[in-house]
């Protein structure tokens, strides 16, 4: 893809000046066609979001933010840590609500009185906040798809690991799940998070392939619940999520 020419800057021009023009006649203007710009915005704004995510990943990771480890052949940092996401701010919501676009929330309480939203404060990277109060049901998770492309040759000598940067009020147990959709059938693995003595406020697991009754040439998707367990009473900032993948060092 080459980059801007001169009609392209010219066109970039033209579309800036048009937006900006919007954004001062919004009050006057009729409500299907603030709708009809509302939803074009929202196309362009996705556009936009994934484009400057792309740009942040070339730059490798910012200032405090986990690297991934030299024996690496892939990692991923879901977009709600490295880009300001549309709709990423909850308040009681209902289980499965999406949190942004890269992440949904699961819980199983009867009357959630909790909040969850994306925290920004350029230029630092973004953060996950979660505040409970009352907490009826037993667990709160955050779910995230993995990329096809970390999909692509998984096998079982690979080991997949999940690091996280998070700061709480109070202690809990905190969970992640590992689940691979192969064929019919879907693979289920879950370990505790555990500290990494070395780095503080971070914890991390590893979900090692060979334990996981895969087919390995019928993988069709995968996905992590990050869990926390009796969140009643506490606030929990999740700084950071960087999830890789090596290959198991043979012995």
């Amino acid at each position: 893809m080459k980059l801007m020419g001169r009609l392209d800057r010219l066109a970039h021009r033209r579309a800036l000046k048009y937006w900006t023009q919007v954004g001062r006649d919004a009050a006057a203007l009729d409500p299907e066609t603030l709708g009809q710009l509302g939803d074009t915005a929202r196309g362009l704004r996705g556009a936009l979001d994934q484009a400057i995510a792309a740009a942040e990943r070339s730059r490798g990771p910012a200032s405090g933010q986990l690297a991934p480890a030299a024996a690496d052949d892939w990692s991923w940092r879901p977009a709600a840590w490295e880009a300001a996401q549309p709709g990423a701010m909850l308040v009681a919501p209902e289980t499965g609500t999406p949190l942004g676009t890269t992440l949904k929330l699961f819980h199983d309480c009867t009357d959630p009185t909790f909040s969850a939203r994306q925290e920004l404060s350029p230029p630092r990277p973004p953060k996950i906040a979660l505040e409970c109060f009352q907490f009826d049901g037993s667990f709160l998770s955050l779910v995230m798809d993995l990329p096809d492309h970390g999909l692509t040759d998984l096998k079982r000598h690979h080991i997949i690991e999940v690091r996280m940067c998070a700061r709480r009020e109070r202690p809990i147990e905190m969970l992640a799940r590992l689940n691979v959709r192969h064929g019919p059938n879907t693979e289920q693995i879950v370990h505790e998070m555990a500290p990494i003595p070395e780095a503080e406020d971070t914890w991390g697991l590893a979900f090692d392939m060979a334990y996981a009754g895969i087919d390995q040439a019928r993988i069709s998707g995968a996905w992590i619940d990050l869990i926390f367990d009796s969140p009643a009473m506490n606030r929990i900032v999740i700084q950071d999520l960087l999830v890789t993948r090596r290959v198991r060092s043979e012995v």
